[in-house]
């Protein structure tokens, strides 16, 4: 059941959005007048562009000391394979936890535990988080911030403790199971951000006692969950969940950059593919390229999708490429 409740010991509430494919957190001041509007602001914890998250990735060097997250970890890791050095990278390191792995496995195969990685990942939001915080407000008081971790509903209560254990040992809460952390569950969060935004016609539906269905599709898992809501329009979020969570772990986002990572091996032959693979910089490039048309697609026969492929520089010429097309067309006619 999830319900919201408001506690005057906390100034401000930050949550972090842990994903499997991509992460980010919002900054929200306590609601002190019940007719105030909730402002909620969400923050990339890698750059200010309009991109509200970064990939979830984590770099360490031959050492296991933390480097860097995010879009950061991935252009320093990329930097260090062009020039021939190496580090430790890892990503999609929460489907460790879902299996409730030891330690989490990095691109190149080495390890590190999972707890190492997990709780890294957290300081590094934390603080990111802590230091918006502090240009908006000035003094910030650690002890007045209500931290919001959130969690699929998939995981049982061992996964949740994990990541409790996790906040404790990346500085953010003074004990494991302090108070001071929420976790939520995903699909209560995304009920609760699906009626706050909602057209105010549907909003007056969305009340005791309505059964909605939550898809909440995530870059590694997909959870489906069914709520019944408890509350009438203008109350505080309130639902209970009808039928276990279901779902699957091998049905996000990421599963899509796997395929077409298959199509650019037939599509670009042996020595192009191999010139992707093997200059870190192409890669990851191309891969960034097709985050952004997946996030812009729209189904239709009218509309071109265009992947950049001008980084391949010389080696793909115009030329190179219309010889490309028609072989692939020929072939699946």
């Amino acid at each position: 059941m999830a319900l919201l409740s408001d506690e005057s010991s906390y100034t401000h509430v930050i949550a972090i959005d842990f994903g499997t494919g991509a992460s980010g957190y919002g900054i929200a001041p306590k609601v002190l007048d019940p007719s105030q509007v909730l402002k909620i602001e969400v923050f990339n914890p890698c750059d200010e562009s309009d991109d509200q998250k970064t990939p979830t990735a984590i770099l360490f060097d031959n050492n296991g000391r933390f480097v860097a997250f995010g879009s950061i970890a991935l252009a320093k890791y990329a930097e260090l394979l062009d020039d021939g050095d190496t580090g430790q990278l890892f990503k999609s390191y929460k489907m460790h936890l879902l299996h409730m792995d030891k330690n989490a496995v990095s691109a190149d195969g080495r390890e590190l535990p999972l707890m190492t990685v997990i709780s890294q990942t957290l300081k590094y939001i934390a603080e990111k988080a802590i230091t918006k915080l502090a240009e908006q407000v000035g003094k910030v008081i650690l002890t007045k911030i209500r931290w919001v971790l959130t969690v699929p509903a998939l995981w049982n209560e061992e996964h949740k403790q994990f990541m409790r254990q996790a906040a404790f040992e990346a500085g953010i809460i003074p004990a494991v199971n302090s108070p001071q952390l929420i976790l939520c569950l995903e699909p209560e969060g995304a009920s609760i951000q699906c009626r706050e935004d909602s057209e105010e016609s549907l909003k007056k539906k969305l009340v005791k006692p309505k059964v909605v269905m939550v898809l909440d599709c995530g870059g590694g898992t997909v959870d489906i969950t069914i709520h019944r809501l408890l509350c009438q329009e203008g109350e505080s979020f309130l639902c209970e969940e009808l039928l276990p969570s279901s779902g699957g772990c091998e049905w996000g986002a990421k599963f899509v950059d796997q395929h077409f990572e298959k199509f650019l091996e037939e599509f670009l032959g042996p020595e192009l593919f191999g010139t992707y693979s093997s200059v870190a910089s192409v890669r990851l490039d191309v891969l960034k390229h097709f985050e952004m048309l997946k996030r812009k697609f729209r189904p239709s026969l009218e509309e071109r999708t265009r992947l950049q492929l001008s980084y391949f520089g010389e080696k793909l010429s115009v030329q190179k490429l219309s010889e490309l097309i028609a072989a692939f067309n020929e072939k699946h006619p």
